[in-house]
């Protein structure tokens, strides 16, 4: 029954998240979070899960090191899964890393599915994720400036320009 109320309260955050109002939905997080944390029997999928969407919401609210701390805790938990919620776990913290400027950082944790061809193109929006597809090393283009953001396609590229643009900064020159 707690999970059950915790999810709702997940989806209570996710609408006050979409309307704007980030400080109600964090607290609805939060709450969602110490139920799940405390509570007998609820999977740690459920605790991963508040962790990401929380974690998300302070990317929005620039709040990186707070998104940190919840990312990394949900891959922590779901790193042995390495199914689609991993994936967007990973490219999270990629964005994280990305957003901080440590864009080796940031390719790194995005990279970490390549094995398994469990990428994702960096658009938040594509529309492969919408459907949980994964995306191929191989199909992915790699931004040319930065080398850090992996995108299925032109288009997806450049509707994450927006975005990406505000972080993105070539790598340094080599010197001689």
């Amino acid at each position: 029954m707690a999970n059950f109320h915790a999810a709702g309260l997940n989806n209570e955050a996710t609408q006050l998240e979409m309307a704007g109002d980030f400080a109600a939905s964090e607290a609805k997080y939060l709450e969602a979070l110490q139920i799940r944390r405390s509570a007998p029997g609820i999977p740690d999928i459920s605790v991963a899960l508040t962790l990401n969407a929380l974690g998300e919401l302070y990317l929005k609210m620039g709040r990186l090191d707070d998104a940190e701390r919840m990312l990394i805790d949900a891959d922590a938990i779901r790193s042995d899964e390495d199914d689609f919620d991993c994936a967007c776990t990973r490219d999270n913290i990629g964005r994280l890393y990305e957003m901080k400027g440590d864009f080796d950082k940031a390719k790194e944790w995005r990279l970490k599915g390549l094995e398994n061809n469990h990428m994702l193109c960096s658009n938040f929006d594509c529309p492969k994720s919408s459907l949980c597809q994964f995306s191929s090393r191989t199909k992915l283009s790699v931004c040319a400036r930065c080398k850090c953001a992996y995108y299925c396609g032109k288009e997806c590229q450049r509707k994450d320009f927006k975005r990406h643009k505000l972080f993105c900064r070539g790598l340094p020159a080599a010197t001689n």
